[in-house]
């Protein structure tokens, strides 16, 4: 059975955006998804206190303008 990381390239995706804290996952994410020829983005976001800060919102703001498609 594929992977859902497999699945998702194979269906065009070509970038994977992680939003979780760090120590919100407990294996190598990033190695699996840039092994498998995608991009790997992250940009930590803490779902207790204000969650998405000015340094979140600017990195997700530019990742956007930087990939329109």
């Amino acid at each position: 059975m594929p992977s859902p990381e497999g699945t998702a390239r194979d269906a065009g995706v070509d970038m994977v955006v992680n939003l979780r804290m760090r120590n919100e996952i407990d294996w190598n994410e990033k190695s699996v998804v840039e092994g498998l020829g995608m991009r790997y983005v992250d940009i930590p976001v803490s779902g207790a206190g204000p969650g998405f800060d000015r340094a979140a919102i600017s990195s997700l703001h530019e990742l956007v303008a930087d990939n329109p498609d």
